[in-house]
């Protein structure tokens, strides 16, 4: 839905939507409905292809109600590109809203809709969002978290 509504001021806009899950056939479903020829659904694809695609892309959406943490938005930052992520447990753990990356009311197109096109015309707040999640990306590693866990653990 809010693709719908973003597709009235974007004439070249296009959505991809990769990977699978409980709600694909809900969402293949719905852009049916909306019977646009630019939504494109890939199914599941390789860590190679996911980089790329997220590297290629203005802004990567993650409009989930549930999550566990929301790595997905940090690997997205750490291509450089703008992250828009609902304002639910786990992803708000991995934005910054108006930081690293934008947060829009869980459940609400026209304000997903709304936070896609601000990254979409304002480009200065976009390279700021892609600098600052980039960087924020980079504080976190596996290691750390070992060692985190470990300190945890042995306290």
């Amino acid at each position: 839905q809010a693709f719908e509504i973003l597709q009235k001021d974007f004439t070249k806009i296009n959505l991809t939507i990769a990977g699978s899950g409980d709600y694909l056939d809900k969402a293949i479903e719905n852009a049916k409905n909306i019977s646009s020829d630019k939504i494109s659904f890939l199914g599941k694809i390789s860590e190679f292809e996911k980089n790329k695609l997220m590297q290629s892309s203005w802004v990567f959406v993650n409009p989930s109600f549930k999550e566990g943490w929301g790595i997905v938005n940090l690997e997205a930052s750490s291509l450089g590109t703008a992250v828009v992520g609902s304002d639910v447990s786990g992803i708000k753990d991995s934005i910054i809203d108006g930081k690293t990356g934008l947060l829009f009311e869980y459940g609400n197109e026209a304000d997903l809709a709304k936070k896609i096109k601000i990254i979409l015309t304002n480009s200065k707040l976009r390279k700021k969002l892609e600098k600052n999640g980039e960087k924020f990306s980079k504080t976190f590693s596996w290691d750390k978290a070992a060692k985190d866990y470990l300190k945890l653990i042995t306290s």
